[in-house]
């Protein structure tokens, strides 16, 4: 039976490469491998998805996992950032609010001269917003309509531009990680205290592969811009004039409005409630539309504006949250198969002699390689979360220590796989290839994985 969940493992991956090599749409191939998969599994280890709330046949528990979680709770969860968020930027460029406060932004910048020195402080603000906006599409979403705009009439190119804002939100550390403290979940760890775990153990090397990676992506921005004779993006925005866009210039705090109280309502501020990103995102949306129309000449058409809104969310759920749906579903038909584990049993049956930092390595790879796939980071954390649980408990190592592979390391994954939300995001937004990304975008991550790899087994 080993050989046949391997097996079976192996077929998936290899037909999701095919996918990729047929240029088959990702989220349908994800979808369907997935749904086989968790109906494999389920044969093979007599479990099914839906657990307690199981009908009792497996077949329906397999499409009834695909609504309540697959769907359901991904829309719920996740996907109603994204759609509020890509909804109000949608919004403010029908308003040109975006355009404006691209033009006026960028007036002091300008006098920058180093084009480069400006992308860099793009991929440090993208890392360090995640602070107080742990969701990473939603980062995306909002600095594309605030910060990409500057960047192009900086004369950064495209490309560059893209990147900076991509490779920059794929880090995952911080008191407030929301994702951490459900890794540590997964590997059993009790009373885990992750502000602890930030100030004791995490911030040098977090920090560390910020800046390692931020450096990189400066050779790599210069290397690729000048192979790919990419041009300055001043052309985005040149010849247009304040004066011709026919708005106030308090259009151009629109944009930040949802950046300025996400920040005031993140709990980092005194007294004042955490509210979640939807409901700063609707709340915003609700109250510019309002003050638009109420100061509106032609008040049936600024009504008829907040369409733009969601006829965006529509765009988005066909474009974006089907790739997220699909990687749920095959994220799941892995854990069902059981594969992945069995290929690290040998690590977890050595106890006390098991040389550590050779299975931080391997886990590491192996992690990678399966968000990569599954185009998530969540199935990499489920799949090694009990594996490095055994170890801890047979070696007695830390886990904080192991954390920053079994959690930070697994985020990258994100910013390596063609079929994620991010990317698919970043692409759109800015109309640049998804492989143009990637490829700029892989040196800067690798190397920051291999300063969390080196804190791990430092501390190991």
């Amino acid at each position: 039976m080993v050989a046949v969940k391997l097996l079976i493992t192996f077929v998936m991956f290899a037909l999701v490469l095919i996918a990729l090599k047929k240029k088959i749409n990702f989220a349908v191939a994800l979808t369907m491998i997935g749904i086989a998969g968790i109906f494999a599994g389920g044969l093979i280890n007599g479990t099914t998805p839906m657990e307690e709330n199981s009908t009792g046949i497996l077949f329906f528990d397999v499409f009834e996992y695909f609504k309540s979680v697959g769907i359901v709770s991904t829309i719920t969860g996740a996907g109603i950032n994204i759609l509020t968020i890509v909804g109000y930027v949608a919004y403010m460029d029908y308003l040109k609010a975006s355009t404006l406060f691209a033009l006026l932004a960028a007036r002091p910048i300008m006098r920058i001269r180093n084009k480069y020195l400006i992308a860099w402080a793009t991929f440090v603000f993208a890392s360090l917003l995640l602070l107080v906006i742990p969701n990473g599409t939603g980062r995306i979403a909002l600095l594309f309509g605030t910060v990409y705009p500057i960047l192009l009439a900086c004369g950064v190119s495209r490309a560059t531009a893209a990147t900076s804002i991509f490779a920059g939100v794929m880090y995952l550390y911080g008191p407030t990680s929301a994702n951490i403290a459900v890794g540590a979940g997964y590997m059993g760890y009790e009373n885990f205290n992750l502000a602890e775990h930030f100030v004791r153990y995490e911030w040098p090397w977090a920090f560390g592969a910020i800046l390692a990676g931020s450096v990189v992506f400066i050779f790599m921005a210069r290397h690729f811009d000048k192979k790919e004779n990419a041009q300055g993006g001043q052309a985005e925005l040149k010849g247009k004039k304040i004066e011709e866009l026919g708005i106030p210039k308090y259009y151009a705090l629109f944009p930040v409005f949802p950046l300025v109280m996400m920040i005031l309502f993140s709990g980092l501020v005194g007294k004042l409630p955490t509210l979640s990103i939807p409901c700063v995102e609707l709340m915003c949306f609700t109250l510019v539309f309002g003050f638009v129309v109420l100061t509106s000449k032609n008040r049936t058409e600024a009504v008829n504006g907040g369409f733009e809104f969601f006829k965006s969310m529509g765009k988005t759920l066909t474009n974006i949250l089907g790739i997220v749906i699909g990687g749920a579903m095959f994220g799941k038909a892995v854990m069902q198969i059981g594969g992945i584990g069995i290929l690290l049993q040998p690590f977890v049956n050595a106890g006390t002699d098991i040389n550590l930092p050779l299975f931080i390595i391997l886990s590491t790879i192996v992690g990678l390689f399966v968000g990569v796939v599954a185009a998530n980071n969540y199935v990499p954390m489920t799949i090694l979360g009990p594996v490095y649980a055994a170890i801890i408990a047979s070696s007695g190592a830390n886990p904080d220590y192991l954390i920053l592979t079994m959690c930070n390391v697994p985020q990258f994954a994100i910013g390596m796989s063609p079929a994620t939300a991010h990317i698919a995001m970043t692409s759109q937004s800015s109309g640049v290839p998804i492989p143009t990304i990637l490829k700029r975008a892989f040196l800067p991550q690798a190397v920051s994985i291999l300063v969390y790899l080196a804190g791990a087994c430092i501390m190991a």
